[in-house]
């Protein structure tokens, strides 16, 4: 049991880590209050896996102009659960996307002039006397078209404002999860949508730990490389490659001045637990105008929006106090079953992104999806939805990229998680 949430690190610290995890709920107690700062607003990158890949994806086109770059470890592209635009309740989602097209056997994906309309479209607003893109509504009419599609546009920021940032894509040859088709999607996108293809690094790779499964790869921590996911307790694999470093030496790091960990090195910032629950359907946090009910009149609490009461956030030694102002940030997206709430510390403590944030002055940001079970869905009429469906649940406590707990608007500026996320970046940066 730990005294307080606010931690500096021990040269024992991966030790010690395990005689540290409390419940969930006795975490969230002792959290903090996310404190105001001032990192470098104009320095801010994003990376996750699986679940977290695709909610990497979702908020890195939502809020591009918001972004320096992304990291997509085992995930699809923008919208993939998504049938269509279909009315002013915005999307037609099957939970048999999410888990076959979009998953593991790629089947029926679409094509990647769907998923760029489907961005385009909201990201266009036909009415509006500033045009994000003229030819937005015309190129994508013969996919989806209704004028209440056409009234829903400043949903997604700008594409052009990916054209000169950096992504990198990875997908593990022996990864059955999400399959590589589904990735090189998400590659494809980011090409469809301005960003210049010299600055999107795709790592499918076989030569890699001799073929990675799927999970966040590490030089020695975790579970075998090519280990069946079905066997998997936490997704993390011990390939021989740092993938935090491989991710942020492209997407965010300047190749000039970029510093590598020491060999063996231990974390020795401060790792503090903070309350995310204020973060969740914050007044005037939704984008005004838009024609769909909000779904934070729906439902009681954080938890029922699949964001855990408590996330953590790291300060490096070279970032306390007034130093902060010279430091960047990187937010970080555990995937499915990796959560605070499933697996304790091991996704933080493993990754390695704490000894490269203490090398380079990078704060990081680590938010905290939950479980969502029928009985956190209870809504102000009573209603408890069928267990079994997809579209509210969430057993495996994933970031919300197909729309569980009726949200409409999970890949857009108006998604629950991605307005609690980007309020939290908003609190880090001085926003």
């Amino acid at each position: 049991m730990i005294a307080n949430t606010t931690r500096s690190f021990p040269a024992a610290f991966l030790m010690a880590m395990a005689s540290l995890l409390v419940s969930g709920t006795a975490q969230g107690e002792n959290a903090v209050q996310l404190p105001a700062l001032k990192a470098k607003v104009d320095q801010v990158s994003i990376s996750g896996l699986s679940s977290g890949a695709f909610m990497t994806h979702q908020i890195h086109i939502a809020h591009s102009a918001r972004f320096i770059g992304a990291g997509v470890i085992a995930g699809g592209p923008w919208g993939c659960a998504m049938d269509k635009l279909e009315n002013e309740t915005a999307m037609h989602r099957l939970p048999d996307n999410a888990l076959k097209r979009c998953m593991e056997t790629g089947k029926d994906l679409l094509s990647v002039a769907h998923y760029k309309c489907f961005v385009r479209l909201r990201s266009f607003k036909a009415d509006s006397e500033t045009v994000n893109d003229p030819t937005a509504l015309e190129d994508c009419r013969k996919y989806y078209y209704s004028p209440a599609v056409e009234r829903q546009g400043n949903l997604v920021d700008n594409p052009a404002a990916l054209a000169d940032q950096k992504v990198y894509l990875f997908s593990g040859s022996k990864d059955k999860t999400v399959i590589t088709p589904v990735a090189q999607r998400a590659a494809e996108l980011y090409e469809a949508l301005g960003m210049d293809k010299n600055n999107i690094k795709t790592v499918f790779d076989e030569t890699i730990g001799g073929g990675a499964s799927h999970g966040w790869l590490t030089i020695d921590e975790g579970e075998a490389c090519d280990a069946l996911s079905a066997d998997s307790k936490t997704y993390m694999r011990k390939c021989g490659y740092d993938q935090s470093g491989a991710l942020l030496k492209w997407i965010h790091l300047d190749p000039e001045t970029v510093k590598e960990p020491e060999k063996g090195a231990e974390p020795t910032g401060t790792l503090t637990a903070f309350d995310q629950t204020e973060f969740v359907c914050q007044p005037g946090s939704a984008v005004p105008g838009d024609l769909a009910i909000d779904v934070c009149d729906y439902y009681k609490n954080a938890k029922s929006y699949g964001i855990l009461d408590h996330g953590y956030f790291y300060t490096p030694k070279g970032c306390e106090g007034d130093k902060v102002e010279d430091c960047s940030l990187h937010v970080v997206m555990h995937g499915c079953k990796q959560s605070f709430e499933m697996l304790g510390m091991t996704f933080i403590e493993q990754t390695g992104m704490m000894e490269w944030a203490d090398a380079n002055n990078i704060m990081l940001l680590f938010p905290q999806a939950a479980i969502v079970r029928a009985t956190d869905l209870l809504n102000i009429s009573g209603f408890v939805p069928y267990l079994d469906n997809p579209i509210y649940g969430n057993p495996k406590g994933c970031w919300n990229w197909w729309g569980y707990s009726k949200d409409d608007h999970f890949p857009d500026k108006n998604g629950v998680q991605i307005r609690a996320i980007m309020a939290m970046i908003d609190r880090l940066t001085g926003q």
